[in-house]
């Protein structure tokens, strides 16, 4: 099952001819079927699947979202022992409260950006936001 754009034509999952049409039971019951092979769908699976697939993307952000913040903490940790720095120095330098630099490294508060700016600039290094994959030397 997919979701189609405004103005495309819907395949049938079954005979892969573009039959599909909806059919309203009542005001608020419809159904998608194919005048071809009788291929049918019923409001209910189309809501289910579009709930499934929003509850998926939403996992998939959180889950990425996670790992980027492991990854920044851990990030941290190095170079506060290259530079022996304690967290109470750090937070002089960033000027966020010790507790908060605790709370980050230990996981159990989310980073904003400002936050992450603000240990940037706290650990003597420019925040850079990098999107996207690694660029190729190569390419031009």
């Amino acid at each position: 099952m997919r979701i189609f754009k405004k103005g495309e034509n819907p395949i049938c999952p079954n005979c892969k001819s573009y039959s599909l049409k909806t059919f309203w039971n009542d005001i608020d019951n419809y159904q998608i079927r194919c005048n071809n092979c009788n291929f049918s769908v019923e409001k209910e699976t189309i809501i289910k699947t579009v709930n499934e697939w929003i509850r998926r993307g939403e996992e998939i952000k959180k889950n990425r979202h996670l790992e980027f913040q492991k990854m920044f903490i851990e990030e941290i940790r190095e170079e506060m022992i290259k530079q022996n720095l304690t967290q109470k120095e750090l937070s002089s330098r960033s000027g966020i409260t010790p507790g908060a630099i605790g709370h980050l490294l230990n996981g159990t508060r989310n980073l904003r950006f400002q936050t992450i700016e603000k240990i940037c600039y706290g650990l003597g290094f420019k925040p850079v936001l990098c999107l996207g994959n690694k660029i190729d030397e190569n390419e031009n």
